[in-house]
């Protein structure tokens, strides 16, 4: 979520509702899921820009001097044009989200150009670094570089000495950089879904980190030095191989968020726990919300094992009729689909979620349709009678909930979030 949507989130255009709109009035506008270019000529007093799933306009970005927030998730753009060499104009840039597009290093380079950047995401995509410019991100508070192969971080990201938050999610870290020890005033840290087998003692300088994500990482066992951060709030070690926990972590036990099958290594009342929730829920009366419900299990918080790969399932000798490049491709394919609809999840994980985010990009629709354009209805959910499998569920956001799930929604005192 933007930092500065809040901001913007009362008065956002959409490209579906500018017919008419006075371009004065226009300063906050969502592109999402659109095939042609949404001419934005008419358009140049922006403040806050994003595109998901549709075609830039070049000519009109190039035009724009105002934005203070620009995002761009899975959109294209002329292959002449570089995306931050358009958004030069706007010196008061405050946040830049990437993800999923190509950006070459000449371009990254002129990142640093943004003196009053406060907020980087670049996730899915290749850039390791901002050519002779991390020093000039001083003011940069929050850094997110996910989904992409990094082997090392650059000595210069020590010296961004408001950065409060770093996120290193999927970026195939072996080792965790001894830079982030440097980072005195971090406050949040997620270093996800890395194969790191330990934790530095370098770390250990991180006085101010009030919260840790090391889920899905390879860590056996847990630093006592840990325990001593004074600032320390939440721990999530969620997915890693425990074989057993150090006795002085327990001082920290009213913070570790753990899977349950590994609180049960140092906790009888979670043993017993474990024990009374091995069943298996599998109908689901909606099967857009199961879908949901397998996303954040199987590809975020990666607790239903193993991971579904339509490309490893079309291998199979019953599955060579099917072909991800071919028209079916765009499509639900059925197959994909009876495989979800029986898929029984632990009784015991659907108890601990506590809210459901979806988007369009999410790895579930791309299992089901690979060559999708997002512009079907497929995954739309009608009804709210699943919630009842989750007992703790607070918080729904979709771009897929229909009128009639938001009213069944109500009963269940579910805040229900329609994007």
């Amino acid at each position: 979520m933007s930092h500065l949507y809040d901001q913007f989130s009362d008065n956002i255009f959409y490209a579906n509702t500018l017919s008419g709109a006075d371009p004065d009035d226009v300063k906050a506008l969502y592109v999402a899921y659109h095939n042609q270019c949404v001419d934005l000529s008419t358009y140049t007093g922006l403040n806050y820009l994003s595109y998901a799933f549709s075609v830039i306009d070049c000519a009109g970005l190039a035009r724009q001097q105002e934005l203070r927030h620009f995002s761009c998730s899975n959109s294209s753009l002329s292959k002449k044009q570089g995306l931050i060499s358009l958004l030069q104009q706007n010196r008061s840039l405050a946040e830049l989200t990437i993800n999923q597009l190509s950006l070459p290093a000449e371009d990254a380079a002129l990142i640093s150009g943004f003196a009053e950047l406060r907020y980087l995401t670049v996730s899915d995509t290749a850039m390791t670094a901002v050519p002779g410019g991390w020093s000039l991100l001083s003011q940069l508070q929050e850094l997110t570089l996910e989904a992409q192969p990094l082997t090392q971080l650059p000595d210069e990201l020590g010296s961004l000495a408001a950065l409060t938050a770093l996120s290193l999610k999927q970026c195939r870290f072996s080792k965790v950089p001894d830079v982030i020890g440097q980072l005195s005033a971090l406050k949040t840290l997620d270093l996800s879904d890395n194969p790191i087998r330990e934790l530095p003692e370098s770390m250990a300088r991180l006085t101010a980190l009030e919260e840790i994500d090391l889920s899905g990482c390879q860590l056996a066992s847990l630093p006592e030095w840990l325990t001593d951060l004074p600032a320390l709030k939440k721990v999530n070690v969620r997915n890693n191989p425990f074989t057993d926990l150090p006795p002085a972590l327990k001082k920290l036990k009213s913070k570790l968020k753990v899977d349950l099958k590994d609180k049960a290594l140092y906790d009888s009342s979670a043993r017993e726990k474990l024990m009374q929730k091995s069943g298996l829920v599998s109908g689901f009366a909606d099967f857009g919300f199961k879908l949901m419900v397998i996303q954040k299990l199987m590809y975020e918080d990666k607790t239903l094992r193993p991971a579904f790969d339509v490309c490893e399932f079309v291998k199979k000798p019953e599955n060579s009729h099917m072909d991800l490049e071919s028209e079916q491709a765009y499509q639900v394919m059925p197959e994909v689909r009876e495989y979800f609809q029986k898929l029984g999840i632990p009784q015991h994980l659907l108890a601990d979620i506590t809210e459901l985010c979806a988007d369009g990009g999410d790895d579930i629709y791309s299992q089901l349709a690979p060559r999708w354009s997002g512009s079907e209805d497929y995954f739309d959910m009608h009804s709210a009678q699943d919630i009842r499998h989750l007992p703790k569920l607070n918080v729904i956001e979709s771009p897929f909930l229909t009128t009639s799930f938001c009213d069944e929604a109500d009963a269940f005192d579910v805040e229900v979030i329609a994007l």
